[in-house]
Parts: structure tokens; sequence; C-alpha cells
């Protein structure tokens, strides 16, 4: 009963399933591995794989090359695939959520990071047990669930809050870099969950006064048609976080400027796009269905 995953918040889930889990990170960086700590696992479940740039590369670069996107996700698939079989564990199991799948343009299907698609996800899993390793299951546990309720149980577990990072910019050296649209977004998804101050202390600023960050904000609210090339939600996820976040936390307060700019530009009712989303399950998924026991549809 092996499992066999990369690093992620899931692991409190997974618990559920058995102490047989094991955790893959690329380049291992801090806190990947704190998590896993933090979920009640030990180093000892946690492997490790080094990647490294074919010094070609970098030569081109110098050159003057183009540097095209790294689908990083799907370097994490095949290196997971690989060690599973060397390990003799058969579920792959990732952490991509629904919003995923979407893209980052409205009027078109262009995904910066295609490979955490539900599509990609199908069609690997497909190639896998038909070509390469029958056994194998490859699929995310999050894919039933949007950003918001994986933000929620972030905050109900409370004990990962201090440890987990989502910053590009700043994981080399383990902190958010708290001038990103990742670092925005992420402040945004856990902003209707916890009071302003507590969320300010976990990343490091109240994101929602980073009044610099205006064009990536228009993006991830939709009010500009290219969302930002990262790994963020929908705008519709981003909106009803906004809104929940104004009127439970601001109410008579005044709104920091992004807020504010929010207020006047996307009218949306917050409790109850909150509701709506937190009521969610997608079974565009592809879940076996003896884990889908581990995922809770309660968000109350």
């Amino acid at each position: 009963k092996d499992t066999f995953t990369e690093s992620g918040p899931y692991a409190e889930l997974l618990k559920k399933y058995g102490p047989a889990n094991r955790f893959i990170t690329i380049n291992d960086q801090k806190a990947r591995t704190d998590t896993v700590l933090a979920a009640g696992y030990s180093v000892s479940d946690v492997i490790r794989v080094k990647r490294v740039i074919d010094p070609n590369l970098l030569d081109l670069n110098k050159r003057g090359f183009l540097n095209g996107h790294t689908p990083f996700s799907s370097v994490v698939a095949f290196c997971s695939l690989f060690a599973a079989y060397l390990i003799g564990a058969k579920n792959v199991v990732l952490s991509n959520e629904s919003g995923a799948s979407h893209g980052n343009i409205s009027d078109g299907g262009i995904n910066h990071q295609f490979s955490k698609s539900v599509g990609f996800e199908r069609d690997l899993d497909a190639l896998v047990r038909g070509e390469i390793f029958a056994d194998a299951r490859y699929f995310s546990l999050l894919r039933p669930y949007n950003e918001l309720q994986i933000a929620k149980l972030f905050v109900d577990a409370k004990k990962y809050l201090s440890v987990f990072r989502s910053c590009n910019r700043g994981s080399k050296e383990n902190k958010w870099c708290c001038a990103c649209a990742k670092c925005l977004f992420v402040y945004t998804a856990l902003s209707p969950f916890l009071p302003p101050e507590e969320l300010d202390a976990v990343i490091g600023r109240n994101m929602f006064s980073a009044s610099e960050l205006e064009h990536d904000f228009d993006g991830l609210t939709g009010y500009a048609p290219l969302k930002p090339f990262e790994c963020v939600g929908p705008p519709r996820e981003v909106n009803a976080a906004c809104a929940a976040a104004a009127e439970r936390y601001y109410c008579g307060r005044p709104l920091p400027a992004l807020l504010d700019r929010f207020e006047k530009t996307v009218p949306v009712r917050g409790g109850d796009a909150l509701k709506a989303l937190l009521s969610e399950f997608d079974d565009d998924n592809l879940v076996p269905d003896e884990f889908l026991p581990l995922l809770p549809r309660d968000f109350d």
C-alpha cells in the first residue's frame, strides 16, 4: 500500500490512508521537508532527487538564445514515477487543485503550466499504465477542491501556516518575497479565514496594501485579460476571497489599497460567493474510490 507523493499540505489527508507514505522533493527546499515533518512524518520518509541543468543550456542563454519556461511539474511527475518504480510504490499522488486546469488568458485555453492540468494528468496516467508501469496510478488527491477549500484546510490545521512557502522568488531563501503575484494570491486565498494581523504574520506583509502590484491584482481578479503566469487560482475564487475578506475583517475599517480598488471595480457579494465555492466538489478527477473517503466535504 505504499503511496508515493510529492511533498505538500495533503500529507495531513494521507495520514488517514496509512503510515506507508513516502514524499519526493526535487532539489530539496526547507519548507517542503518542514511540511512533511509538521504532518507527523520523519525525514526518512522524504526521498530527495537532485536536478541539474545541462551546461549547454546555460551556455546558450549566455549567447542570447531564448530561455523557455520549464514545465517543472512534469519533471516532478516523471521523477516521481521513476522513484515509485524503484521502491515498488503503486500510487503517485499529486497536489494539483481544480483551478490548475484553467488558462491564463480570458479568451483562450493557454495554461502556463499545462502539466498541472487534469488533461495532462489523464494523458500521463493512461500512457504510464498502458506502456510503462501497468500497476501505477497517477492522480492528484486535491483535484476535486478549489484553492479556497485548500486554504481553509490550511487554516484549520494551523500547524502548516508557519512552515509552508509558496513564493518562487523567495524559495531559495525559504521566505515570502512579498512583492510578487504568487505572494499576493496566497495572501488573498487565506484572507477570508484569518484576521489581517494573523495573516500578515504568516506572509510578512499585508499584501492588500501592495499598491505597486495593481497590475497583477487586476489580472488575478479578471479585471485585466491576462492572469499572471504563476500558479494562481482563477478570478472567481480571487473575487470571492476579496469580497469575503472585506466583509468579515474590514467592516467599518479603512480598506487597504487593493481591496479598495476591488470594491470599486468588481461587484461580488463575499459571503454568498464564498459559501458556494466551499461547497464544491469537482468530479473531473482521477482520484480512486479508495482515496475518496480521505477528502472532507464539509468546509463550514
